[in-house]
């Protein structure tokens, strides 16, 4: 990425530093220095025997304004060739900065066999299954987000009901009727669902046997019935 008085004068800086600006100054300021050794000359010259004094007085405070100019571009140079990296350096180091800020905890590793799940009681009512059981597997250190094993017995029913967050689901096991944003569908094991946050959906299971989701969410899980 070149700077704007790089593009200008139709150059491209191949370093982070700029080499336009910083040769610039550079060669600025080394020629008001050498100026400043020649009016230090000047201002000895006499004149008929007689010093200049009041030239003498004019030149060396034209002295001190050029040395504090050549200070000036001195440090203008060296800031420019500090700050003028490209921004996917700047990036770089921001990303870097962030991620030594933020420290999230390794996942452990987890094996599940279905058949050695532990269930939860028996829960429901009030809008959710009549007898549906749990099995909470995680919970996302970042976002709150919960995964977990949800069973729905045969023939329950989960009203219609939306939640905050987005939430992913798989069959595992069975087969369950769910109506998704005004669509219905009988979804088998095997299957996966992705219910953005807020839409409807509802869940019948058939009679012929219960079934088995797994379901992780973007967030903390709550649950917003229909009337």
């Amino acid at each position: 990425m070149c700077c704007h008085c790089c593009v200008k004068n139709g150059l491209e800086c191949s370093f982070a530093p700029c080499k336009l600006h910083f040769f610039n100054h550079f060669c600025l300021a080394l020629a008001l220095v050498s100026l400043l050794r020649d009016t230090s000359e000047l201002a000895n010259i006499t004149v008929k025997g007689k010093k200049m004094e009041q030239h003498k007085n004019s030149i060396r405070s034209l002295q001190k304004f050029m040395f504090a100019v050549s200070l000036g571009l001195l440090s203008l140079a060296v800031t420019t060739a500090v700050s003028a990296q490209p921004a996917s350096a700047q990036l770089s180091l921001a990303q870097s900065s962030l991620a030594q800020q933020v420290t999230v905890p390794a996942s452990a590793a987890l094996i599940v066999d279905l058949d050695a799940v532990k269930w939860g009681p028996p829960g429901g009512g009030n809008g959710s299954p009549v007898g549906v059981r749990t099995a909470q597997q995680g919970v996302d250190p970042v976002t709150g987000g919960i995964t977990y094993y949800a069973m729905f017995p045969a023939g329950s029913h989960f009203d219609l009901h939306w939640h905050s967050h987005d939430e992913f689901v798989v069959v595992v096991s069975g087969a369950v009727t769910l109506e998704l944003g005004g669509t219905t569908q009988l979804v088998k094991t095997g299957s996966y669902i992705v219910i953005p946050a807020r839409m409807q959906h509802s869940w019948d299971v058939p009679e012929g046997g219960d079934v088995v989701i797994l379901v992780r969410r973007a967030g903390p899980a709550d649950f917003h019935y229909i009337e």
